[in-house]
């Protein structure tokens, strides 16, 4: 069975980061270099995962949007006397149940709202938040992970 991942608030995260720091701190005594080695995975391995889930939070800060906010339509009616007289603000706010068949005017449909993100500009923003993590674990990677790039990527431009 697998479960779904629990939110958590920033504090949440930050106080976890903490407890790992407290729990896989360097030890008093003499430490087996195996154990050593296995305490510290275990801490970056914490520190890694606590921290991707705090950019993952700061990210849809940055990307929320308002739900709810969509554009919405409403009828705008051209009568003779609100051409001829436009400082009149009699026909400028009218009741939502008059029609504008009873006004004498032609009905046009006008949008208005929030301007919603286009989806070109959605995929621009998941392609600039992919390249910024890509680019973050390239540089956490080891000598030996570049080296071994490195190599995959010469071997393949020979293939070609």
């Amino acid at each position: 069975m697998v479960r779904s991942k629990r939110k958590r608030t920033r504090e949440e995260i930050e106080e976890a980061l903490r407890e790992n720091e407290r729990v896989n701190a360097t030890q008093v005594g003499p430490e087996d270099p195996e154990d050593k080695r296995r305490r510290k995975a275990r801490r970056r391995q914490n520190d890694s995962r606590l921290n991707k889930a705090r950019r993952e939070l700061n990210l849809t800060d940055r990307c929320h949007t308002i739900d709810g906010m969509l554009p919405s339509e409403r009828v705008v009616v051209d009568t003779e006397e609100s051409k001829e007289d436009s400082g009149n603000q009699e026909n400028s706010f009218i009741r939502p149940e008059v029609s504008a068949d009873q006004l004498g005017g032609s009905a046009q449909p006008a949008t208005t709202g929030v301007a919603l993100p286009t989806a070109d500009e959605v995929r621009e923003a998941a392609k600039r938040a992919r390249r910024e993590r890509d680019r973050i674990r390239r540089s956490n990677r080891t000598l030996s992970q570049k080296e071994r790039d490195r190599r995959k990527q010469a071997e393949y431009q020979r293939a070609r």
